[in-house]
């Protein structure tokens, strides 16, 4: 699995809900609730906050001139559905949800010039670039995470169109940020503390990970069995309050592995059994780490003890993308028809 790099934004984008599974007592045991924002053709969670409440983005046909037309949504447990955008935008995409319900993304503007964004719990949306952000199509910034106290972090296009990272106080003051010696370095996730998970490409586009420490102190590392060519190496994706950094690497012949990195540096690699590849994107505060494996999007958690528990069954087509402290994992419904993620899951243990 590829991280999505910070190039031109690309539209990942309708209501389904199926009906609690029962244990044989009959209690309560896994629901798993499929939705689309209505009338959409493609529906994709990417975060879901402790109260259940997911955030993702959708595309819809009726834009300009009869195009598509791609929007950014909530859902609450309940099953409520709000669609939302930044005023005039071409499109806006919903990246991260933190648990007071504060919203961060990336939306277009009409001349497709991506920003960030913020909405707060009452819908207030507040649009913003880092210092020296270059603005031109299909280059600008993203806001890629938001932790509990409310520091965001994202990427800038700079000089040359390279990425670089941010931090966005809740003060509203930005800090600028580079791993040292790096082509590019972009910022995937933030902790409680202010600790930093991300990725940074060298000369050769090769790709390493890195911890950002709160006082601005870089840690970099790679899984043992990352390629080094360009494209290959260790991609981080997600970072719990613990300091656990998950993701995967491809290795030099192309393949995904999961890795979890400990927070004293130890790192895990690990594999789905049978599988052609292996991409783990988040963990929560109790070490449990969600993906899937290739091919086909089957579903899997990795537990704190290492166990690795494959929920799909016999289907395919399952991608989770995030998961939340009680283990609610959220994603998309893979359709091969239409090579799109055509509708929105939210999965409650």
């Amino acid at each position: 699995m590829m991280t999505r790099f910070f190039k031109p934004f690309s539209a990942l984008f309708g209501f389904l809900v199926l009906a609690p599974a029962l244990s044989s007592t009959g209690a309560a045991a896994v629901t798993l609730s499929k939705f689309a924002v209505l009338g959409s053709y493609s529906t994709s969670v990417f975060s879901v906050n402790s109260a259940n409440t997911a955030v993702g983005a959708y595309g819809a046909f009726g834009g300009e001139g009869g195009g598509a037309a791609n929007g950014a949504f909530m859902r609450t447990e309940d099953g409520t559905i709000t669609p939302f955008g930044v005023s005039g935008a071409q499109s806006t995409a919903a990246i991260s949800i933190n648990d007071d319900g504060t919203i961060v993304g990336i939306y277009r503007d009409s001349a497709s010039i991506p920003h960030s964004f913020m909405r707060t719990p009452d819908g207030g949306i507040t649009t913003f670039d880092p210092p020296r952000t270059v603005l031109k199509v299909g280059w600008g910034s993203s806001a890629s995470g938001i932790n509990e106290r409310g520091s965001i972090v994202g990427t800038y296009t700079g000089a040359k169109d390279l990425a670089h990272s941010y931090i966005r106080t809740p003060s509203g003051r930005f800090v600028r940020f580079d791993v040292p010696g790096a082509k590019e370095t972009l910022a995937r996730g933030i902790n409680k503390s202010g600790e930093i998970a991300g990725i940074y490409t060298d000369a050769i586009n090769s790709v390493h990970g890195f911890l950002r420490s709160p006082e601005g102190t870089f840690t970099t590392f790679d899984a043992t069995g990352a390629g080094t060519a360009g494209g290959e190496g260790t991609y981080a994706s997600g970072i719990n309050n613990s300091g656990e950094i998950v993701g995967n690497y491809l290795d030099a012949s192309q393949i995904a592995h999961g890795f979890l990195r400990m927070p004293n540096g130890v790192i895990v690699e690990f594999d789905i059994a049978g599988s052609g590849g292996t991409a783990p994107n988040s963990i929560n505060n109790r070490g449990t780490i969600s993906g899937y494996s290739l091919p086909g999007y089957k579903p899997f958690l990795r537990h704190a003890d290492g166990m690795i528990s494959e929920w799909g069954g016999s289907r395919s087509g399952i991608a989770p993308l995030c998961i939340n402290n009680f283990g609610t994992v959220g994603g998309y419904i893979y359709n091969p028809a239409l090579a799109a993620p055509q509708q929105g899951f939210v999965r409650i243990q």
